[in-house]
């Protein structure tokens, strides 16, 4: 089910990010019933030779199983979506 969940979050921010040259603020809109006041954290790769990541903003999931992350970005980039040992 994790696979699922973090398959379908990496779907849809890969599908609904806008990019423009200023920056722009994204927000991630999750579902995460299995992981209820756990911590989601994205993070940015800044540099691809020795994957070097940096986060970029986390949330925790509510009672409801919802979380919502905002962060700014200025271009298109690959983000990494991270909850306890899972990532996409």
């Amino acid at each position: 089910m994790s696979k699922k969940f973090f398959f379908s979050v990496l779907l849809i921010v890969t599908s609904s990010i806008v990019f423009g040259q200023a920056k722009k603020t994204v927000t991630i809109n999750g579902f995460a019933p299995a992981y209820i006041g756990q911590k989601v954290e994205i993070f940015e790769i800044q540099d691809y030779f020795s994957f070097t990541e940096g986060l970029l903003a986390s949330s925790t999931v509510t009672k409801d199983s919802t979380f919502s992350i905002h962060f700014e970005c200025n271009k298109t980039q690959k983000v990494i979506l991270k909850s306890n040992n899972n990532r996409a």
